[in-house]
């Protein structure tokens, strides 16, 4: 007596899943051109999609998106440079002040615009990884995002 062995499919393989998730991606970045992908220095999440790399420092990316991040309303960071300046070269940017410490402990919900609006020209909102909290840029007034401690891949 011959058994027939049936062969069940496989409920978690889907033959065409990996072209229509190839399409999806290529239907969503052929819009915007970019200079890198951005990942998180230590848990190596993406940061950014599309930016643009800076002229002068090869390390260092401009955007106006960006993934995975969140910037740290709460505290303001100051630009600093010269030689008057007590701050390393290697570390341009320190803490001015904390805003959480000085507002009321309400909490309210606030656009990018609102964001930007509350900072001077040399001032910064720091951005962080959303999974692991490395800071890996700033947020400036005109609602650019900075990045300068980030992995990029070329595209």
């Amino acid at each position: 007596m011959e058994e027939s062995e049936v062969v069940e499919p496989d409920l978690l393989y889907d033959e065409q899943l990996d072209d229509a998730d190839e399409k999806w991606v290529q239907a969503q970045l052929s819009k915007a051109e970019t200079d890198a992908t951005l990942c998180c220095p230590c848990c190596f999440v993406t940061v950014c999609m599309a930016c643009e790399r800076h002229a002068q420092f090869m390390n260092q990316y401009r955007a106006t998106a960006a993934i995975n991040c969140r910037v740290k309303k709460e505290e303001i960071l100051t630009y600093t440079t010269g030689e008057s300046s007590s701050v390393p070269a290697s570390l341009p940017f320190h803490k001015r002040r904390n805003l959480a410490t000085s507002a009321s402990n309400k909490t309210t919900t606030t656009t990018g615009q609102q964001i930007a609006g509350l900072l001077q020209q040399n001032e910064f909102y720091p951005v962080a990884c959303s999974d692991c909290g490395t800071m890996v840029g700033v947020f400036d007034r005109d609602q650019q995002y900075h990045f300068f401690n980030v992995l990029p891949s070329n595209c």
